[in-house]
Order: C-alpha cells, then structure tokens, then sequence
C-alpha cells in the first residue's frame, strides 16, 4: 500500500494494490474540476492506508489547481465543539482580515474563544458553525475544494454534524466532501453520516493486501525480491499496509535479511523488481514481532534517548503540534531541538503536518504514549498544563491538558479556572462542565470561590441543556450567596431552566420563594415575574397571568432597567398577544446592550415579533420574508432557542404544500433538543403526518411509536403535554378516519384543537378548526360542529387577524353547507399560501356540488382540491378525495386550465429567478443571502430547486448557462432558447 513517508528519499509514498480506490478518487477530482460536489467515505483498520490515500487525492487535488481543506481529529480534543472544522478550514490561523474569507476566519475564533465582538450571539458554537458555512461556500465560489477530515472516530460531535450539512449541499457547491473514519460503530451520529455516503456517495473501504501486492510492497521496502521465508514472516502482518511496511523496515534494520543469489540469475519475479537479487529472512522463524505496536517500539528504540523523551512530550501535545510550544516545554535551545526533529524526520517518526509537524501516523504517537508510565503522563500533563498558562494561553490549550490529567485538580489549576471569564466557557460548554466539576471537588463550599465557580457550572449545565441539574445547582448557590443580587441571578435561571424541562411546579416554588425575598430589587423581580407570569398561563387562569404580566411590567418600567423591561414586554405578550404587545417587544429588543443575557433575550424578543408578524399577515409574500428573517435570526440563537424558529418554517412550508422544505427544516434542530417534550411533537409530528399522508404507513407508525413515549415524559407537569400534542392528534385523526372511525377521528382532532367543549387552545391551533368541523359534520355531532365555529368567532372578536379571517371563513362555509362560500373560501386560503386547506375547501365544495347533481362544477372543484393535495404529494388526500366523489358518480376529468411549467426557466418562482440570476454571476450563497436579505439556509433550499427545475447537476452549470446565453439575463423575463 505504501512506502515510508520518511525513511527513505526515493520520493512520495508510494501506493500498492489500491487501484481501484485510486480511480474512484480520480473519477471524483474530474468531477469537482467541472464544477460537481460529492461525497467520499474512507474507512478501515488502523494501517490500512487510509490517510496515504487522502494525501494522494490532496496531492492530486493540489496539481489540479483546486482548493484543499483538512484537518485530523484528536483524543484530546473530542470535548471541543468545532474544534476539528476550525482545524480543517484554517480558522485558528492568525489573519490580518484583508480579504472577506480572511475576515470570517477570524470572527470565528474569536467565537469560539467566547468573544462575540459587539454581535448579537447568544451560542457562539452555533455561530460559529454558521460563519463556517458561510466560509466554505465563499471558498468554493473562488474555486473548487476538497475538505478531508481524518480519523473522525475522535471528532467532536458539532463537527460531525457540521460535516452532514456541508454533505446536504455537495448537490450544488463545488466542494468533495470526504471523511476517514476507523470501522467503528459509535457515535451514532458517525454512523449516519457513513450511511448519508452509503446513500449518495462513495464509500470505500480498502481491505488487506493480497499476496503478490504484499510481495511487491515489501521488495520496495528492502529494494530486492523477497523470498519464501521473508514473505512468510511479513504475512504475520495479514496484508495491513503499515505493518508490512514497519516490519520490513525493521528486519532490515536489525540485519534479519541478507541477499540470495546472484543477480545475474534473477527469475521472472526477479525482474519484476527491476532484476535486483533475492533478499531472505535469516533469523529464526516466528520471533519477529507479533504487533504493529511492537513493530513501532522498535522502531523507536533505534533513537538516541533524548530524541525519544522529546517525542514522548511531543505525542502529549497531540498527534499534531507546534515546534515552537514543543521548544518552550522541553527547554531545548533551538539548535538543539533542530537536531532532535532531524533525527526524528529522518526515522520516519514525524513530518511536516498542516500547520506545524505531525507524526507519521497516529499509531507512533499512541505508542510514544503507552511507552510513558501513566504516572508520568499524569504529571506531564499536569505540567504542560501549568506551563501554558503561565503564558497566558487559552482555554483550549490548557484544558485539553487539564482534561487528560485523571488526579484531582491542584490549587493553581482552581485559581486559574476562577480567573478564565464566564463567556470564555460559552464556546466548549461540555469541557466547562466537566473541569468546573472537578475544580469544585477540590474547593470548600465556605470559600467564596466555590461559589464563582458553581455559579459558571449552573450556567454551563444551563447552556447544555441540562436543565434540571442546572435547576439543582442555581438553587444551591442562591441559597449560599450572601448578597441578594448574587441570589436573584441564580434563582432567574432556576426558574428558566425549570420552565424549559417542564417543571411547572419548580417554577412556582423558585417564583415564589425568590418573590418574598427581602431587599428583591424591581429589576430582578421584573424578571422572575415574567418566568412565572409564563407558567402560570398553563397552570392558572388566563386573568391571574394577565395580572402577574402587568405587575411585571410595572415593576421593570419603575427600574429603568432595560434587560428587566424586555422580560417585562415578553411576559405582556405572552400573556396578552396582540399588535401593540408584539411592538413593544420590538422596542424593547432595540435597547437591549450586546451581553450575553442580553443577546439570548433580544433574540428571543426578535423571534417572537417576526413569529407574530407572520402569524398575522395574509400576504404571501409579508409571510415568506418573516421566515426569512427568523431563520436568519436563528443562525445566531442557542440550539434550544433556534428550534423554534425552524418549527415555525417548517409549519409554515407545511401549509404552503412544500413538504421536502419543512422536512430540511426539521433536519436542522438539534436532536438532543427535538426529543425534548417541549419540541418532540413537532419534530416527529410533522414528519410523522407527512409520511403519513404521502401513503408510507409503515415508517408513520414506526416514527409515532417514538413520539408516545417522548410525550409521555412522567417528569413533565401534567399540564404541560397538552401544549405539545397538535401533531400528534392530527395523525391520530387521520389514522382513524382512514380506518373507518369518524367519531374517534373527530375525538382526536379535538384534544389538541380544543380545550375543553367551548374554548380554542390557543393561536397556534386555530387553522385546525375547519377539519375539526368536517369530522364533525361527517361524524354526525352537529352540536360540536356549531360549538367549535362559535368559538373560533370568539376569537377572531378578540385577535381579529387575516389568517384567522380566513379560517373563519372557511369554517362557515362548512357548517352552511354552502359550496360557492367554499370556493370563495378556496381562493381566500389560496391568497394566503395554504395550498393543504385551499384543497380540503375544494374538496368539499366538490362534495356539496356532487351531492346537489352538478357534476362539472364537482368535478372542476376536485381536479383543483387534487391539484393542491399532489404539490406536495399527499397521495392519501388524493385517494380520498377521488374516493369520496367516486361514491357520488363523480370522477376527474382532463384539465383545461394552463399549469404552471414544472421545469425550465418559466417554472421558477420570482425569488428563484433572483436567486438564480446572482447565482448566474458567480456569487456564494452567503453574498446571494447578502443581497436579498435571506438566510444562508434559504439560499441554499432555492438553490437545490433551482438545478432541479432547470435539470443542472450544479451551480456551476448556471453559471455557464447565463454567460453562453442559454438563460435570460437580469431582469428579463423569457424562457429558456431552444
């Protein structure tokens, strides 16, 4: 498989027995030169040859002119979100900010560092991640690129997850995604990245070298044609690459092999050796090593002492490291240290890495390690820790070494982490955690440092989503802090972390009890009202919230503070949602500062009005840009925080029949936060109803079998599933209409349309109504039917909004029996993107007009109501719709209305045409996004429609398209030429 990389200088490594691998790289290279992504996976043993063939294809890569991005993993670092992709992207690289890749490079570690700089950031991981989208698609605008990512086996998760969705846009950016994994089976996100190439990419998985490529690679090791007896010491390495590399290097070196011959007598197999003599084993056979790792020790054992206890420092500061730091802890002089790399180089041990040296393989690195007694690595890196922040490095650099030291936490390390500043944890929350937790161990709860650092681990446990740990610990600290602001802090994220796991119950004894406190100053109740005026909208009567909700306000208007008065506006609106609440919240969002607190809540307050925003405009095109705006919004949010945001545009792509859309919505919220009860029935719901109604009932049932238990959740207040249970009671209904059971359909429909026999639940459910209506009528209960639309006017009278206009509408329509109020009510649906009820309105008008013996205006009715059901292939509402008039003697007839082109120029939308046309002029998805004041995300849906409908494989294609002429130029209007 491969030479040396250093031992000899006959060259680069050589490959042996890989080509196939070698023409599936090729084929990928011919296609990212013109302009085509793609996805490769690489896995295997270690030694196999993994990484000797990612060099080969950067190599290749590089000779071509096109871009290269990589990157390893390391042990120490899996703790570390995005760590590995700021490696691979060359984010940690100081840049002076001359170019606008440059500039995005260093905004994102100055993110993850935990220095939002002035922007509105309320997770910096997220961000980050984002801003390194956004970096690859600006790279690849430039040129195409390759992004290698070794030994993902060490990869921290928001990595992984990064790398999935670089691999959802490898349809339409020029960049070849690859990954290099060990045959492993954990985490499970790696594995359903394996299984995204399995699906759409090439998956390669290079086995053991057979005997004649054994033969060939090891006679390049030794430079002659190994004999029977060679050949059958080697074949203890069963054709692992490395290993038949390692020990023939090694029976070499120890003088084990000795010519045979004359080379004038070569054989044929001689010749194919370029006519060199046989070379055989002269030792005792079975007594060379028995290990790779052995092999390697070896190896290691030929250098000079200190060489190696150089290199063992070495293999603690990572499989990759900087020449400079290694000087600084081994306190060699610079001559000196040159020596000892020399020497190294020259063994084959380390090499020249991406930014500094890197050893030759990470096996060499794990053995220098197990070759150092656990005591001593312990010490070591206790060492290297302390060292480092003596020079004041950074979170990272110190704490990968804090992290690997398994003793107790001496004092410095305490006073070191007391000194690291709160937002400095925000970027590796999951590292925080764990050295908090640790530092507290060694610290008394009677020193006032305990009680700093319990406080950071609260937040940490908090920024986790741990919430009902982060509950336990604010509770403590509060309860220990001498001073009242110190208490009021922690009880207001108590009371935050409780409300969003559920607690209700803990919401009201924090509230409570922090509420009675003496020396409470209006700022910090302001703000523990609002927690509490929110729980109590599902735990007391709505007139009790409006009232906690006003003194709320009272309380933070008499403060002056802003941070209180933007809890206070929060708290109004949720109690009392209206045009002028929505506003204020606005205003209040606009004086908020740049902290962090104040960066989470300004979003929030953001998400809420642009969510109100939607929620109450019938123009298509007002309710689009909203979606835009929160999607953009949710770019900078924490993950909990952003699911929202991607729920309301997957219910919005929902309605308006764009079913691929809303599941690519769903995709993007985080998992840990969707199997939360607060989010799973949207998350699964959706999905589930979806399949559901595209006909695929086996997968529905499967995912609602997934659903029950998350929603079932016994820590959860019994109270609060009924918020969380639209979905589900959708799919239920549908399940039970289909089977027959009008009556238990109606029942379903209305546990999560109505509370109780008179009352709408909230805003979020009303569009539900009309079905609800239907069932009832077809079920037969009339009465409930009449209830159920005298509750929607009640509500209408008290949020008089144009979607709901129209859902009034529709539902009058329905319980007079009227088909030309239904029509009408069609088209009203229509104008505000509801394709899904636009066709249950249709399809009853076809009914109504069926069962009155007008058979064209039914059948017209149905060909519209099966147009709508077909956008976003709801197969089942086809097959009832068709059934249900086929009852009636009616059946569909041809169409002779125009419909829109599905293909071509002519078939985009006018934002697709935008799009298309900046697209046509060579600029990135985040510069297109700039211009049009979108998402990076919704750029990219567009983007993907965009190939579709014009038949391209990738952006590139458009490009070439608009330059040849073959599509209209900006702002023209025409198809494309034939």
């Amino acid at each position: 498989m491969l030479t040396p990389a250093a031992p000899r200088s006959d060259g680069p490594p050589r490959l042996v027995g890989r080509a196939d691998e070698i023409a599936a790289l090729e084929l990928a290279l011919d296609r990212l030169a013109d302009g085509g992504g793609g996805l490769m996976w690489v896995e295997g043993e270690p030694g196999i040859g993994k990484t000797v063939l990612a060099g080969l294809l950067a190599d290749r890569a590089s000779a071509r002119g096109l871009g290269v991005l990589q990157g390893s993993a390391d042990e120490l670092m899996t703790g570390f979100p995005l760590r590995l992709m700021a490696g691979c992207l060359g984010v940690s690289r100081r840049s002076d900010a001359s170019s606008d890749v440059d500039a995005v490079r260093t905004e994102i570690t100055a993110l993850l560092r935990g220095d939002a700089d002035g922007r509105l950031v309320a997770d910096p991981v997220l961000a980050a991640g984002e801003r390194m989208l956004d970096l690859v698609d600006r790279l690849c605008a430039r040129r195409p690129q390759v992004l290698i990512m070794d030994d993902l086996h060490w990869a921290d998760e928001p990595s992984l997850r990064l790398w999935g969705r670089l691999a959802d846009s490898v349809d339409q950016i020029p960049l070849l995604l690859v990954g290099l994994s060990r045959t492993v089976s954990e985490p499970a996100v790696l594995e359903r990245l394996r299984d995204r190439v399995r699906r759409g990419g090439v998956l390669l998985n290079p086995g053991p070298l057979e005997g004649p490529q054994v033969r060939e690679l090891a006679g390049r090791i030794v430079g002659a044609t190994p004999g029977p007896g060679l050949l059958a010491e080697i074949a203890r390495a069963q054709g692992n690459p490395l290993y038949v590399v390692e020990l023939a290097e090694a029976l070499r070196r120890e003088g084990l092999i000795a010519p045979v011959g004359r080379p004038g007598a070569a054989d044929g197999a001689d010749r194919a050796q370029g006519g060199a003599a046989r070379v055989e084993f002269t030792g005792r056979p079975g007594t060379t090593p028995d290990s790779l790792a052995t092999v390697i020790g070896a190896r290691l054992g030929y250098l000079d002492v200190r060489v190696r206890t150089t290199l063992r420092l070495a293999a603690l500061l990572g499989t990759e490291f900087s020449v400079a730091q290694l000087a600084r802890l081994a306190g060699l002089a610079p001559a000196e240290l040159i020596t000892v790399l020399a020497a190294a180089q020259e063994a084959g041990v380390v090499g020249p890495g991406t930014h500094g040296l890197a050893f030759r393989h990470v096996l060499i690195q794990q053995v220098l390690i197990e070759q150092t007694p656990e005591a001593v690595r312990d010490a070591l890196h206790g060492e290297i820790a302390l060292r480092l922040a003596g020079t004041g490095a950074d979170l990272d650099a110190v704490a990968r070494h804090l992290l690997a030291f398994s003793g107790p936490l001496e004092p410095w390390a305490v006073t070191w982490l007391h000194g690291v500043p709160a937002a400095a944890f925000y970027g590796a929350p999951q590292v925080a955690d764990e050295l908090l937790s640790r530092a507290l161990e060694a610290v008394s709860k009677a020193d006032p440092v305990w009680l700093a650092l319990a406080a950071n681990l609260a937040h940490a446990r908090f920024w986790r989503g741990l919430d009902r740990s982060a509950v336990e610990i604010a509770r403590e600290v509060a309860q220990l802090s001498p001073d009242i602001d110190g208490r009021a802090r922690m009880w207001t994220l108590a009371a935050r972390a409780a409300g969003r796991a559920g607690d209700f119950q803990a919401v009201v004894e924090i509230a409570e009890h922090a509420l009675a406190a003496p020396g409470l100053s209006s700022s910090w109740r302001a703000r523990i009202e609002c927690w509490y005026t929110i729980v109590l909208l599902f735990t007391a009567p709505p007139d009790q919230s409006t009232r906690m909700a006003e003194d709320c306000l009272a309380h933070a208007l008499d403060s002056g503070d802003p941070v209180s008065i933007a809890y206070a506006r929060h708290a109004m609106y949720t109690a009392k949602s209206s045009d002028a609440t929505a506003q204020d919240l606005a205003q209040a969002a606009a004086a908020l500062g740049d902290d962090a607190e104040s960066a989470d809540l300004r979003l929030m307050l953001s998400t809420n009005y642009d969510d109100w925003r939607h929620e109450t405009s019938a123009d298509p095109v007002v309710r689009e840009k909203m979606i835009s705006d929160l999607l953009v919004l949710a770019e900078q949010m924490s993950a909990g925080r952003a699911a929202n945001p991607f729920v309301t545009a997957a219910n919005h792509c929902f309605q308006a029949g764009r079913w691929d859309e809303t599941l690519g919505y769903l995709v993007r919220i985080d998992p840990e936060i969707a199997a939360m009860s607060p989010h799973a029935d949207d998350f699964l719901g959706i999905r589930i109803l979806i399949h559901w109604l595209r006909g695929d009932l086996e997968r529905a049932a499967g995912e609602l079998a997934q659903l029950d238990p998350a929603l079932a959740d016994p820590t959860t207040d019994p109270d609060a599933p009924k918020v969380n249970r639209r979905w589900v009671c959708i799919v239920r209904a549908v399940a039970a209409e289909l089977a027959g059971d009008l009556a238990g359909a109606h029942a379903a429909l209305a546990a999560g349309v109505m509370n109780g026999p008179n009352l709408l639940y909230d805003v979020a459910r009303f569009e539900e109504t009309p079905e609800l209506i239907r069932l009832g009528l077809l079920a037969g209960d009339l009465k409930a039917a009449g209830q159920a639309v005298r509750a929607l006017e009640d509500f209408f009278e008290a949020t008089p909004v144009p979607p709901l206009a129209a859902t009034l509408e529709h539902a009058r329509a329905l319980v007079a029996g009227d088909p030309v109020a239904l029509l009408a009510a069609a088209d009203t649906l229509g104008s505000v993107g509801w394709v899904l009820r636009q066709g249950a309105a249709l399809e009853e008008a076809a009914v109504l007009f069926a069962q009155a013996g007008q058979a064209d205006r039914a059948r017209a009715a149905l060909n519209d109501a099966v147009d709508c059901y077909n956008t976003p292939g709801a197969v089942v509402l086809v097959r009832r719709a068709e059934s249900r008039l086929r009852e009636l003697g009616v059946r569909r007839g041809p169409r002779s209305r125009h419909r829109r082109a599905s293909s071509g120029w002519a078939a985009l939308t006018p934002t697709e045409r935008k799009v298309a046309e900046l697209l046509g002029r060579g600029l990135s998805n985040p510069e297109i996004a700039g211009q049009l004041f979108l998402s990076r995300y919704t750029v990219q849906s567009h983007v993907s429609r965009i190939l579709a409908k014009l038949g391209f494989a990738s952006r590139v294609d458009v490009i070439r398209a608009f330059s040849e002429g073959r599509l209209p130029g900006p702002g023209e209007g025409g198809g494309p030429e034939s």
